[in-house]
């Protein structure tokens, strides 16, 4: 329902959406997919930013990619909208689509990637 182009959604509609977005973001189960990626972020990431900003980066990043269907052009969305974020160094930006990348491609959350393998393929 909306009026003059404003959206009313009601406290469920706006819960359901939200569980959508989640599933979406974090497929393998909110809790445990959110802290593999809150650590790998952490230890690959050398730019001075907070963890919630780390996190916010990323699913800005895997929101992109995922609108563009896994695709180069989602890629090139993910990194210009990553530029826009104050504090976050080109290496980092770089290493995060490369995290999204991978991250995107996982059929359970087994084998997650590992530092060294999201270095390697952000090179």
């Amino acid at each position: 329902m909306g009026f003059l182009g404003l959206s009313f959604e009601s406290p469920e509609e706006r819960r359901q959406k939200q569980k959508e977005f989640e599933k979406k973001i974090f497929p393998f189960g909110l809790d445990a997919h959110r802290e593999l990626v809150k650590d790998r972020l952490a230890q690959i990431m050398t730019s001075p930013i907070l963890d919630e900003e780390r996190m916010f980066a990323f699913i800005v990043a895997k929101e992109k990619y995922l609108l563009e269907d896994n695709s180069a052009e989602g890629m090139m969305r993910a990194r210009l909208q990553l530029k826009k974020i104050r504090d976050l160094n080109e290496a980092d930006i770089e290493l995060i689509i490369a995290l999204v990348h991978l991250d995107s491609r996982l059929t359970s959350l087994e084998g997650y990637p590992t530092p060294q393998m999201i270095r390697a393929a952000e090179s």
